[in-house]
């Protein structure tokens, strides 16, 4: 099943590139690819790309404005550190500052929800069980991690300019003030002078 799995995906990649409104970009260092990813679909039922990156450098590579989630294995090491490094999620912390403007899933071993929770406190926008990936649910994971990025950012955005107005607003009331305590000041010293 292997075999008949990579063709599949391969197609998907280079056939529907171009009608394609999503790309995932799957980063797992497992080379049998233990962690196969079913074909995937939009809502509008269009095929979702999928890239695979077999560690950070080439994530890093392979990471381009196209992509718009990525789905982590939790278990790939960190650049430079060892596997059984003290940060379990240093890997996730480095991906998540690679690419701060993505959605990211973190992949990890079925019961491991309290590794999945602290990812997401972290940063991820969910966690999955490697072993209960199915097209449905990964399909859906991918669409819902993508609009609540879509969301925050937007969010961010309105915040950041209504913060932007409200310190302009200010800084206008302080001037005013300003220039009327100047004001008052010189003709109380034209009336000293």
């Amino acid at each position: 099943t292997s075999k008949k799995e990579t063709p599949r995906k391969e197609a998907t990649v280079d056939n529907h590139a171009a009608t394609t409104n999503l790309t995932l970009l799957l980063i797992e260092d497992d080379p049998g690819g233990s962690t196969v990813v079913p074909e995937l679909h939009d809502s509008a039922g269009k095929p979702i790309r999928v890239r695979t990156a077999r560690n950070l450098t080439e994530a890093e590579r392979l990471l381009t404005d196209d992509v718009h989630c990525i789905l982590l294995d939790l278990a790939l090491p960190a650049p430079g550190r060892a596997a059984e490094s003290a940060d379990e999620l240093a890997t996730l912390k480095h991906v998540l500052r690679l690419a701060p403007g993505h959605a990211v899933l973190a992949l990890t071993a079925s019961g491991d929800a309290e590794r999945g929770t602290e990812a997401v406190r972290v940063g991820a926008q969910d966690y999955l069980f490697r072993d209960e990936l199915d097209s449905r649910l990964l399909s859906r994971a991918i669409r819902y991690a993508v609009g609540m990025r879509r969301v925050r950012r937007e969010l961010a955005t309105e915040l950041g300019e209504r913060l932007g107005r409200h310190v302009a607003l200010q800084a206008g009331r302080d001037g005013a003030r300003h220039e009327r305590v100047r004001s008052r000041g010189r003709r109380r010293l034209s009336h000293v002078l």
